[in-house]
Formats: structure tokens, sequence, C-alpha cells
């Protein structure tokens, strides 16, 4: 049997004690939720762990304001738990709870905020709904860039990930100038002769590959090639 099933009575058993102590709705029994419905959700006992999700949920509400960071993270995690179950417009609709509490508050967290439009942009990616994923990544640049710049590491994140979109997509031509500047990016970020910089390399020699360039393509290649082995000696 593994940790997450032996676990199961343990947290039944801390919930039990901490309602015996603080009452059924107290603050405290929030992270103990929390964290007993991911371990139901590595179970994948879905309907267990959404059950947990909520019941830290309620409490949060009857808190208040005062918990409205926690209840970004639990949404966060209730929102992992329906995308692993497939169920992408439940996830969807726990996405936008979430982003609402986020940009209601005096000084919203645009790192937090713009995650939360990635991840919204890959569920949709998950519905095969590309217009929504292209916008939603598109928006997650935008939020990005104003507060770390364009040429920031978490900038770079999202730029390869509207890349790998449109690479999917058959758009080798959008996908090739994003991939162009993940290079540069990451060149100056981790090092031109770095991992990051190869695997990025990699991925715009593929986009060559489709837009005929082949001789392009098979030079990157070899660059990337050569960056991997003088990292590994």
């Amino acid at each position: 049997m593994g940790a997450p099933a032996k676990a199961e009575p343990l947290y039944s058993r801390a919930l039990s004690m901490q309602t015996e102590t603080f009452g059924e709705g107290d603050e405290s029994l929030i992270d103990t939720l929390s964290d007993q419905g991911s371990m139901y959700q590595e179970l994948e006992k879905y309907g267990d762990a959404v059950t947990s999700f909520e019941k830290a949920l309620a409490i949060c509400k009857t808190v208040g304001a005062s918990a409205d960071d926690m209840k970004v993270k639990v949404l966060s995690r209730l929102e992992d738990c329906y995308r692993q179950d497939n169920n992408l417009d439940r996830a969807i609709e726990i996405n936008q709870e979430g982003r609402t509490l986020i940009e209601k508050q005096e000084s919203p967290d645009q790192k937090l905020l713009s995650d939360k439009l990635n991840d919204l942009a890959l569920l949709y990616k998950q519905k095969e709904d590309f217009a929504n994923s292209e916008k939603y990544l598109k928006e997650a640049m935008s939020v990005i860039e104003k507060a770390y710049g364009r040429d920031s590491k978490e900038n770079s994140i999202f730029m390869n990930n509207l890349a790998r979109l449109y690479s999917e997509n058959d758009m080798p031509d959008k996908a090739a100038d994003l991939y162009k500047s993940v290079i540069d990016i990451r060149s100056k970020v981790f090092g031109a002769r770095s991992l990051p910089v190869a695997a990025a390399m990699r991925n715009y020699a593929s986009v060559l590959r489709d837009l005929n360039q082949v001789d392009d393509a098979k030079k990157l290649n070899r660059e990337a090639a050569s960056i991997e082995k003088g990292v590994q000696q």
C-alpha cells in the first residue's frame, strides 16, 4: 500500500481532532482539508478530493477576505483536480473564480495572475480550442511583460508555450519567430551555451524543417548537440 493510501486514515483522524478542538468551521481546518483533497487526487479518488476542497473553500468564505490568499491556493488545487479528471469546463470555471479573487486585490500578484492565464490557456488547449488558448497565452505574456519585461525568464516560458501551440497547429512561421526570441532571452538569462538554450534551438530547428529551411535546421541541431556535449563533460 502506497504512502497516500496510508495517509488517508491519518487525515480523517486529524480532522476529527481539529473539529472537536476548534469547531467545524474553524480556519485551522483549511490546510488539512486541502491536503486531504490532494491526497485523494493522488489516489485518483476525484469525487472525494472535490468534497475536501469544497469544504475548505466553504470555510474560506465564512472567514472572509482575510482568507482570500488561502482560497486562491485551494481553488488552484481544485482546478488541477478537475483538469486531471478531464472535467475541463468545470476547471475553467474554477480558474475564472481564482483570477477574479486575484484581480480584486489591492496589489494583485502579477506573476500569479499570469500563471492563472497560462493555466487557462492550457485548459483550452486540452479542449482543442486554439483561439482561446492563443488568446489567454497572449494575455499571460502581456501581464508578465509589464511586470518583469519582455526579455524576462518568466516571459520566455509563456512565449515558448505559445510557440509550441503554433507549431502544433501548423503555423511554423509564427512559431519560428517566437522560438528565435526564446533563444535570445535564454541566452541572456542562462548563458549562450546552456541546456535551456540548446532545447530552444532544437525546437527552432524543428519548425525550420517545416519551413523547408533544412540547412539552417541542421546547423542549429549541430550547435545544440555541441552545447549538450559541453555541459555533460
